[in-house]
């Protein structure tokens, strides 16, 4: 009976967390945030793996950069000006995000 009512409210429930605060808090939770720059935010997942990457997201844009070597490996509704600039800002915070990295996975 009592797993009968969740499921038929899972839908339900799901909905009302992804409108609330408390999905957001605990999406952001899971992507630690590292650099925000014109709007750019760029993080990692917790549960990231090898080879050392980074994600940028802005609006509705999204790429993932490689970290060693620096290589674009996708992107989404950027545009060729906008994946160049996320390049250059790879580039120079690359010590950061290297270092956030082993900070971050080597403690798991």
């Amino acid at each position: 009976m009592i797993s009968e009512v969740n499921s038929a409210h899972y839908g339900e429930l799901v909905n009302i967390l992804q409108k609330s605060y408390i999905y957001e808090a605990l999406a952001l939770c899971q992507m630690p945030t590292i650099l925000r720059h014109k709007g750019y935010r760029f993080f990692f997942y917790a549960n990231d793996h090898s080879p050392m990457h980074i994600h940028v997201e802005k609006g509705d844009g999204t790429a993932k950069f490689n970290l060693e070597p620096i290589e674009l490996v996708k992107s989404k509704r950027f545009n060729a000006a906008e994946i160049n600039e996320i390049r250059k800002l790879v580039i120079e915070n690359l010590e950061l995000f290297k270092n956030k990295w082993d900070e971050y996975f080597n403690k798991l």
